[in-house]
């Protein structure tokens, strides 16, 4: 029987059998050099994506106010998701070590290890490696094992980091953002001018007759989630607007709770000393007087503590002072202690107007009229009444919202971006504001939702803020204009993304 071709190629004794093996070894690793190579490249690739993703969304959960365990957790769920560990092997070596928290500085480009300081940054480090038992396995250049000693060639070791961080968005001051956790809904005729920056981390929902200036700018992390509206045939400019960021609302309850100690607990905070700064000096003291109060030792910036009964009967409200304001008729100040660094304050326990019980501290124009230069920290829900005129003060509700008259006024007058005359609204609560109730040069910022109605005849707002960590319902008639200043009293809102930084170790 004839032997088949490869048989008698095999068994061939003239020399060609070694000569033509030692050529077909080359070309296959010629042709592993081209396609091994491009392998390991593509799994680089999706190995770097993965560890990108995963930082990103460890940041995210920094930014939600998550402990490390937590936030390593983010991480690897954001690996798992991304990458099969049943096909590809573990790729993390030790999470506690290729989790990083970082301390990242954009002004430099660098990030160091956050142990014992402040974080704002996140590493991911992932890898294919012996160690791991997971290398990506040679092809064609399988054959240069037959040429190595011992375990041979196994295959590619390759490693990948991403790095997200916090940091400053460039687009837009903190005076001139509508900033949601939840959606934002815009009814129609609102326009944002250049510089102004209209933000949800669900969605912006604006169904039509929105207006958007050059360098004005609408964003949500998926603009998908705009439904087709961030377009310039339904809001005109929301096209070149549009774009996608990530950029969580600030952990405003705990804003308030820093506040309320540097205002009513710490003697000269910075906070409070930056608030008095360059502002008018001591009003009258007289109608403190009138009601019993002790009014020798009042100083600029002094902390008034008074019964919401006692607040309301103050004819005048004198600036130049703080007021805390307890609202079930006790004095503020009762069963609390001073808190010094690092020290505690005892409150006592009072009722939540949130939830139906307690009452509310009101302003109208009997006891307030022209209000300015003063901090009012309460736990009551703050009611602006009629005629009450306020600026360049600090309302906090510690434990529900505010509401307002369609006849009272807070903010500067139009045009006024003087960062001393800015007053800041803080609440824990809902806000519920009339359209004209808002003037110039003001922030509000609520852990709840905000609800702003149609503007009327007085619908120009320069550098108005608002901050939700709920949702932001803007109706119509509103003309929103930028200050170009970062309010001193205001979170910075930090946008999410991704970078490359030079490690320090």
């Amino acid at each position: 029987m004839t032997p088949r071709p490869f048989l008698r190629w095999w068994s061939d004794e003239d020399g060609s059998t070694v000569f033509s093996l030692f050529w077909t070894l080359v070309l296959m690793a010629l042709a592993g050099l081209a396609v091994d190579p491009v392998n390991a490249w593509r799994h680089k690739q999706f190995l770097k994506q993965t560890a990108d993703v995963s930082a990103h969304a460890a940041v995210v959960a920094l930014a939600t106010g998550v402990d490390p365990v937590g936030m390593r957790s983010a991480a690897r769920q954001a690996v798992y998701a991304n990458l099969d560990a049943d096909r590809v092997g573990e790729v993390l070596a030790d999470p506690e070590r290729d989790i990083e928290l970082l301390s990242y500085d954009p002004a430099t480009n660098t990030a160091r290890s956050a142990t014992g300081g402040p974080a704002n940054a996140a590493l991911v480090r992932l890898q294919h490696s012996k160690a791991q038992d997971n290398v990506i396995p040679f092809t064609f250049l399988r054959v240069a094992s037959l040429f190595s000693d011992g375990d041979g060639l196994a295959g590619w070791e390759v490693t990948a980091e991403g790095v997200a961080a916090q940091v400053p968005t460039t687009r837009c001051k903190g005076a001139d953002m509508l900033l949601a956790g939840g959606t934002l809904h815009l009814s129609a005729n609102n326009s944002f001018a250049a510089g102004y920056c209209v933000h949800a981390q669900e969605n912006v929902w604006m169904p039509q007759n929105n207006s958007f200036a050059s360098g004005a700018s609408v964003s949500m992390p998926n603009l998908t989630d705009c439904k087709n509206k961030c377009d310039d045939k339904s809001n005109p400019g929301a096209g070149q607007a549009s774009n996608e960021m990530n950029l969580p609302v600030p952990k405003l309850d705990q804003l308030i709770d820093r506040l309320e100690d540097a205002f009513v607990f710490e003697a000269r905070s910075p906070e409070k000393t930056a608030f008095f700064d360059g502002k008018s000096g001591l009003g009258s003291l007289l109608p403190l007087a009138e009601i019993g109060y002790p009014v020798t030792a009042l100083t600029r910036g002094a902390v008034v503590h008074l019964s919401r009964d006692d607040f309301q009967l103050l004819p005048v409200i004198p600036s130049g002072l703080v007021y805390d304001v307890a609202c079930d008729g006790r004095i503020a100040s009762l069963g609390r202690a001073t808190q010094g660094k690092g020290g505690g304050k005892n409150k006592p326990s009072l009722p939540n107007p949130a939830n139906g019980s307690g009452s509310s501290v009101s302003l109208d124009s009997v006891n307030a009229g022209s209000l300015r230069d003063i901090a009012l920290v309460t736990d009551c829900e703050i009611e602006l009444g009629n005629k009450v005129d306020i600026s360049g003060s600090l309302l906090i509700s510690t434990r529900s919202g505010l509401k307002a008259s369609s006849q009272s006024r807070i903010g500067a007058a139009a045009g006024n971006c003087e960062p001393r005359d800015r007053t800041t609204v803080l609440v824990r609560g809902d806000i519920h504001i009339p359209g004209g109730f808002s003037g110039s040069n003001t922030s509000f910022l609520t852990a709840g939702s905000l609800h702003m109605s149609g503007a009327g005849n007085s619908g120009r707002h320069h550098g108005v803020s608002m901050m939700a960590q709920g949702d932001v319902h803007i109706t119509a008639g509103h003309d929103f204009v930028a200050c170009k200043t970062e309010p001193a009293l205001q979170p910075q809102a930090l946008m999410i993304r991704h970078v490359e930084p030079r490690l320090v170790r």
